[in-house]
């Protein structure tokens, strides 16, 4: 039997060359992948349980699609929430059989599946079994075999093969990234110790950068201002060759934060908030950070996550500005032409139940490098105008809009 890499939840991400958080390059989604990852966010930003009933029904429309990028991007997303056991990954069963039959001529489709067939295995083992396939698997230096009870089965002698029946590979480093997401810290020892003996930068960068702190800091009864610290501390990476690493761990945080702890917002995570905004116009992952902080707000704000948005007219009032700071140009965005000109930006935004500004879009002019940095500014200046909500029916509801924004050039 040809031998499979690690087929837990990890390898789904591994499966997407598209996946920005973990891959850490820029990576340009059509329109409509961005909507289906933009509503699983609001499935899992929230205060309290995933919504899995709204996840198996956007799968089921993005399997139905049968695009692959659209398949392998949704599918990088949704891995995180399976391996922090955030979703029921036994949900995705009636899925298998339709992904194995895609044909992209590279049998990635076919990894996916048993990616997929494998990660439900493992989410139905009981807490201690996985307590003890993981400690197996940190014991040991490579790669193993588990049948589907979660018994490590010994690797073959000489020439001879793994036998014909599917089982589960699992290395160390699938097992320390599957114990942090899990919160199993009784752990922490072992997975230090297999760092000792076994840390190489390019395998297990991620499990030094992310995982362990990330366990450490639980162990904190203040974890809330541990974690706040940990933030602070990953937005000086975001300019690194680690930046990756830096944003997963920043996500990983807010996400923690904001399902566990209650109102009021905390006024640390305003102040990240206001400092990733002002990073966010040059760098792409301080771009990644600032929307994971915006999402963290939004559910921290009572669930002012984006929801169902309405069309204005009729019985849906308009959304009234109250506060609208002027964009503030650096000296390198602004002309240098004697007489000064004035740029238009049609802007398109949704204004959630609590007035505030959410996934802006620029309709016009077309974006353009020259001007890039611009833009990145007028994005920013609007990202922090505060509206009067729309309603229906006397109550706030999320609406779209379009904006205009003039900037004056000299």
């Amino acid at each position: 039997m040809k031998r499979r890499t690690n087929l837990t939840l990890l390898a789904l991400i591994a499966l997407s060359v598209r996946s920005t958080v973990f891959a850490g390059m820029p990576v340009s989604r059509p329109i409509e992948t961005a909507g289906y990852l933009n509503r699983l966010e609001r499935a899992v930003w929230r205060v309290g349980n995933t919504d899995d009933v709204a996840i198996v029904a956007m799968t089921r429309e993005v399997v139905a699609s049968r695009r692959w990028d659209l398949i392998s991007d949704f599918f990088s997303d949704l891995s995180f929430l399976g391996q922090a056991r955030l979703f029921d990954v036994s949900l995705l069963e009636p899925f298998i059989e339709p992904i194995q039959g895609l044909n992209t001529g590279d049998g990635l489709p076919s990894q996916l599946a048993s990616a997929i067939r494998d990660s439900i295995v493992v989410y139905r083992w009981p807490r201690d079994v996985r307590l003890a396939v993981y400690r197996e698997a940190l014991s040991r230096d490579g790669t193993f075999q588990f049948d589907s009870t979660g018994q490590f089965l010994k690797p073959p002698s000489g020439n001879a093969a793994w036998g014909p029946n599917p089982h589960i590979w699992m290395s160390w480093l699938n097992a320390a990234a599957q114990a942090e997401a899990e919160e199993l810290d009784e752990l922490l020892p072992v997975i230090e110790r297999a760092c000792k003996e076994r840390y190489t930068s390019s395998e297990s960068s991620y499990i030094q950068n992310v995982s362990l702190p990330l366990m450490r800091l639980r162990l904190d009864r203040d974890w809330t201002s541990r974690y706040l610290r940990a933030i602070e501390g990953a937005i000086g990476g975001l300019q690194s060759p680690d930046a990756a690493e830096s944003v997963a761990l920043i996500r990983k945080c807010l996400l923690r934060i904001t399902r566990k702890a209650v109102p009021p917002l905390d006024k640390g995570l305003l102040a990240i908030n206001e400092k990733l905004q002002h990073l966010r116009i040059n760098h792409f992952h301080a771009q990644r950070a600032a929307h994971f902080s915006e999402l963290a707000i939004d559910a921290r704000l009572g669930g002012d996550a984006i929801g169902t948005i309405y069309p204005l007219g009729g019985a849906v009032s308009a959304p009234i500005a109250i506060n609208r700071p002027s964009p503030r140009l650096p000296h390198s965005a602004r002309s240098r032409s004697p007489n000064p000109a004035t740029t238009v930006f049609i802007l398109e935004a949704i204004i959630t139940k609590a007035g505030h500004v959410r996934d802006i879009r620029t309709l016009h002019p077309p974006s353009d490098a020259s001007r890039a940095e611009t833009e990145g500014v007028v994005k920013a200046a609007v990202a922090r105008w505060k509206f009067k909500p729309a309603t229906l029916n006397g109550k706030p509801v999320c609406a779209r809009i379009s904006l205009s924004v003039p900037v004056l050039l000299k």
